[in-house]
């Protein structure tokens, strides 16, 4: 399942926009580089099925980890 084709396809509008809507509500010492709104917004462009499904998933379960910004 972690090498599944559709987990590199880009994420949709709906998962880009949850996302985006969760993080901008985090406090700021998760957000960590979040804080950043061009570099937040470039990530959420980037954001993958996969990406999305895993920050997703963490987000429902209680996991609100800062992620890393790293050009890719």
């Amino acid at each position: 399942m972690r090498r599944a084709k559709w987990r590199k396809e880009p994420a949709t509008a709906s998962q880009k926009s949850l996302v985006e809507s969760r993080w901008n509500k985090a406090p700021k010492y998760v957000q960590g580089e979040m804080r950043d709104d061009a570099a937040r917004t470039l990530r959420i462009e980037r954001l993958t099925k996969g990406e999305a499904a895993n920050i997703i998933a963490r987000i429902k379960h209680g996991a609100m980890v800062p992620i890393p910004f790293d050009e890719q």
